[in-house]
């Protein structure tokens, strides 16, 4: 006769599992996106915080670079919904701001393989962070429920002698 699997410890397992490969995605996502990109200083035209609907914020740039002999021109417009990345957005304008103002070089990421393919900012936003969250909370549910089940299976009933 086979027995079945509880549902709480097949919930268990996706959950981990699901919460495991949320995780490493993301991270390998954000190691490996811009890892190789090469640094050069860029000079900024032009920069604007954009406020939209009170909550949303948008920052638009323009600014140029030199790469492998080459003059690039460029325009990027980063927006947020979320209030804690408005915070960042603002942040970061201020940083760019800040550069045009002294005319200081802005140094941005440029991809090799595609040289108008660039980064201002390196680091991982308020959404890679979620992710990462949602992932530890998986794989914390996963193993609860795990264990959880599997405590309630190793029960042993007293066994009543006569």
């Amino acid at each position: 006769m086979k027995t079945i699997p509880p549902l709480g410890l097949i919930l268990g397992v996706l959950a981990f599992v699901s919460g495991i490969s949320v995780y490493l995605l993301t991270i390998m996502s954000w190691n490996t996106y811009s890892k190789n990109w090469i640094c050069v200083p860029a000079s900024i035209q032009s920069v604007n915080l954009v406020k939209q609907d009170g909550s949303v914020c948008r920052i638009e740039c323009e600014y140029s670079y030199q790469f492998a002999d080459s003059i690039y021109q460029a325009n990027r417009t980063d927006s947020s919904s979320h209030s804690k990345d408005v915070e960042s957005q603002k942040a970061r304008y201020d940083i760019l701001k800040n550069h045009l103002d002294s005319s200081k070089s802005f140094f941005i990421y440029v991809n090799r393989m595609n040289p108008g393919e660039t980064i201002l900012f390196r680091e991982p936003s308020f959404k890679m962070y979620w992710f990462l969250a949602v992932g530890l909370a998986c794989v914390v549910f996963g193993l609860v429920m795990c264990c959880n089940t599997l405590l309630k299976l190793r029960r042993i009933e007293p066994v009543i002698e006569e």
